[in-house]
């Protein structure tokens, strides 16, 4: 009885540690830290990897949080995708609109 006390806590604290890192990865996503987002993937990765690995299996209502959170992570960086586009596009289009001509060194 005790040990499975023992691996249930273990299954939360490895869950809550993945609350933890996605929640980080948003606030990565939203202040354009790049760089750390991409620590903090394989981070998440690994974390997975060990609860895999160790067969933890979460409770439902922790894997209902992870998923809402995840699927909030999604939606900013599919958010974040598109303004990264339309910025990209507006800046494009000024440039065309501005210089009759333009040098080959600026597509390179």
């Amino acid at each position: 009885m005790q040990n499975n006390q023992n691996n249930s806590r273990k299954a939360i604290n490895y869950y809550r540690l993945i609350l933890s890192i996605q929640k980080r990865m948003l606030k990565s996503i939203e202040q354009d830290k790049l760089e750390q987002l991409s620590n903090l993937i394989e981070e998440r990765r690994i974390l997975f990897d060990v609860i895999k690995s160790k067969e933890i299996a979460p409770e439902e209502e922790i894997l209902k949080e992870i998923t809402t959170s995840y699927k909030n992570l999604l939606k900013k960086l599919e958010d974040k995708k598109k303004q990264t586009l339309s910025d990209l596009d507006r800046k494009s289009t000024r440039l065309n609109s501005s210089h009759q001509i333009i040098s080959y060194a600026v597509f390179c």
